[in-house]
């Protein structure tokens, strides 16, 4: 009995059609009965040879289904990978970031993405670069979207979009994008400056190109707050939103990708710093600088001054190394861009006052040198920036044993604080970022590595190491920004009805020919109803 069924199991066994041998002969054995006169060999040749004819037992692997859009693709990635290898510049080698090494040490964290995809973003990027002759780029991130991802690469600005990023991108009547706060136009900053200090560019594909995203405008910061929106791939989508938002999704990107960078592109403390502006000698010759893409240096290529009489400038031109436990707290870090204020600008808007004569002119420069509400301080630290609400769980209620009265009642410690100078955190807060070393067994302490990642942008992601020389900061997520606690996101509600008429109103007499010919004349309309009764008659 056992090898009975041990081979009718065999001829159950079904093919990757799923048919099988057993299905098959009960089928035939089945026809056969009606069919007399039949020997049984008879009966075998016409099973196998009808088998044979529809194919029945296939023992070919399946036909692998093949996309034309992936063959595309994949061709056009094998292009750029051929034009990458034969990218031979004479030219020094712009400040491109190496996207390779970076997700080396991400990947210790966690973070990151695949091999493949970095190597092709890489050769894309450098291509990129030395085809414009760019002195600055650096792969800003990955956005997810429902239909495609967005590569966001980030670059020194590259002045206004051209057409066909514009028919790209949709954007239409551009200059009518207005907003009104405090009782004055707000208008967008001017090209490398504030919110529009980079560009930006974004492709679907590494192997596509790169597509450049419009400048920004503080209406559509201000709007983009009060809403939440996933991201669908396509640029030219429109966006569907209360309040309305006055752009497509290439805006709406353009955004949220100016909000991430000002609150998540951070860096050790002591690795940059802000230069003063030297004064300029009216008589000395004028010499041709170009214009600095940041607004601060490292310290890491800086060298001591030298021969010089002050000890303090040497000191600071000097780097100070941060051991690994140094680089756990949050006053290590800080901020690299910076703040967008409630406006929708990093700069205080001033409108253009009426000439005034020479005895205003000392005013003025004290008005401007004094600054605006909102600013916040360059490279401020991490331990600053604004708490979010600790999540509430709720705990099921412990039933605990009635204490007899030999036993000592023992009160439970409890926790208490750690307070490190000055915080943004307040009393039951947590801290917006989130710090941790890797490594931890290494025997040199410049083999641990740091990763920071930000509570407030889930998907932001920071390290450097233990000496902080190698530092970079990556995002990769859909886009939207915590609450925290229960403060859970809601929309928000459309205004109030309007009031209906305070006054019934009241049917008006339908004018006459005598009526119309007088407003025609420019007489006007007949005051006395008695007239117009008249008329009619």
């Amino acid at each position: 009995d056992q090898r009975f069924l041990q081979a009718k199991a065999y001829l159950q066994q079904t093919d990757i059609n799923g048919n099988n041998i057993y299905e098959l002969l009960v089928n035939y054995i089945n026809n056969a009965k009606d069919k007399e006169g039949l020997d049984f060999q008879t009966i075998i040749q016409e099973i196998i040879q009808d088998s044979f004819d529809k194919s029945y037992f296939d023992t070919k692997p399946n036909a692998v289904v093949v996309n034309d859009d992936l063959v595309k693709g994949l061709e056009s990635l094998r292009k750029v990978l051929r034009k990458g290898r034969r990218l031979r510049t004479k030219e020094p080698k712009p400040a491109v970031s190496n996207i390779l090494e970076d997700l080396a040490y991400f990947g210790e964290g966690g973070v990151g993405i695949t091999e493949t995809e970095a190597y092709a973003l890489q050769t894309s990027i450098n291509q990129f670069v030395a085809k414009r002759k760019l002195r600055y780029a650096r792969f800003f991130g990955l956005i997810y979207g429902l239909e495609k991802n967005y590569y966001v690469m980030e670059t020194e600005h590259c002045g206004e979009q051209s057409e066909n990023d514009k028919q790209i991108t949709g954007q239409t009547n551009e200059n009518e994008v207005k907003v009104t706060l405090g009782g004055s136009e707000q208008p967008a900053e001017e090209n490398k400056e504030g919110t529009n200090k980079f560009s930006y560019w974004v492709t679907n594909d590494p192997a596509e190109p790169f597509v450049q995203l419009p400048n920004v405008h503080p209406a559509q910061v201000v709007v983009a707050r009060q809403f939440k929106k996933y991201f669908t791939g396509r640029l030219n989508a429109p966006i569907t939103s209360y309040p309305i938002f006055p752009g497509t999704e290439a805006n709406l990107l353009r955004v949220q990708i100016g909000r991430i960078a000002a609150a998540t592109t951070i860096a050790p403390k002591g690795v940059f710093a802000i230069p003063e502006k030297e004064e300029e000698d009216e008589d000395a010759p004028k010499k041709v600088v170009e214009e600095p893409i940041h607004d601060f240096v490292s310290k890491v290529d800086m060298k001591p001054k030298k021969g010089g009489d002050d000890d303090e400038e040497e000191e600071e031109s000097e780097f100070e190394k941060l051991s690994a436990k140094a680089l756990e707290k949050l006053e290590s870090w800080v901020h690299l861009y910076p703040h967008i204020m409630d406006t929708g600008r990093v700069t205080v808007y001033k409108p253009p006052k009426p000439p005034r004569g020479d005895d205003d002119e000392e005013e003025e420069e004290e008005e401007e040198e004094e600054g605006g509400p909102g600013l916040v301080e360059r490279l401020r630290s991490l331990n600053m920036d604004a708490g979010m609400d600790k999540p509430k769980f709720i705990r099921p209620k412990i039933v605990k044993k009635k204490k007899s009265e030999d036993d000592e009642d023992e009160e439970e410690p409890e926790e208490e604080e750690e307070e490190d100078g000055e915080s943004g955190v307040k009393a039951g807060q947590q801290a917006a970022w989130s710090v941790r070393t890797c490594n931890r067994a290494a025997i040199a302490d410049s083999s641990c590595i740091s990763i920071i990642k930000s509570l407030r942008w889930p998907g932001a992601f920071a390290y450097a190491t233990a000496n902080g020389k190698k530092n970079a900061s990556v995002y990769i997520g859909y886009g939207f920004k915590e609450v925290g606690g229960l403060n859970v996101f809601t929309p928000r509600l459309p205004p109030p009805f309007q009031q209906e008429m305070a006054k019934v109103p009241t049917q008006q007499v339908d004018p006459n020919v005598t009526m119309i010919n007088r407003v025609y004349l420019g007489q006007g309309p007949p005051l006395d109803e008695d007239e117009v009764e008249d008329d009619d008659e």
